[in-house]
């Protein structure tokens, strides 16, 4: 006896076998491009990690082992801040001896909403309050002095 195959049979078998196989590579395929997305889509505000980045940059520039000098201090921007946009970001030094000595950088305005925290806005700048403990040379003699920094960030289209 012989058994005989239908070739229109295995056919179309086959079809349907290939059909699934098909099916489930596109729904791999929209799965991962849909994670991709995702993942991809969702904006991260950095700009209080940029400010710790910039204030710890600015002490080590400013400072020599815990000692300020007078003339670092007078020429922080310059030296410390060369490739920085002014309307981006306001950064206020000052200095706290028997007088107070203070420097800012930036946008003034942005100091402001700093300080007004009530104030509900859609993309509030980033503060950042930092005070260190130094000693400060003047060139005549050494005094401790507190070191006061306020840094705001409100760049919103580059890095969130």
């Amino acid at each position: 006896m012989s058994i005989s195959r239908n070739k229109k049979a295995l056919l179309g078998s086959e079809f349907v076998i290939w059909f699934f196989r098909f099916l489930l590579l596109i729904i791999i395929i929209v799965m991962i491009v849909a994670a991709v997305s995702v993942f991809y889509s969702k904006q991260y505000d950095v700009r209080q990690i940029e400010a710790n980045i910039l204030s710890d940059k600015l002490v080590q520039c400013l400072t020599d082992d815990g000692v300020m000098k007078e003339s670092n201090f007078n020429e922080a921007f310059a030296k410390c801040l060369p490739n920085t946009n002014e309307n981006d970001y306001y950064i206020n030094l000052s200095i706290k001896l028997p007088r107070m000595k203070s420097i800012y950088y930036g946008k003034k305005d942005l100091e402001l909403i700093c300080q007004l925290k009530k104030i509900k806005l859609q993309y509030p700048p980033a503060c950042l309050n930092q005070k260190y403990y130094v000693v400060f040379d003047n060139g005549e003699e050494k005094d401790s002095a507190n070191f006061n920094m306020l840094i705001a960030i409100a760049k919103l289209e580059k890095n969130a």
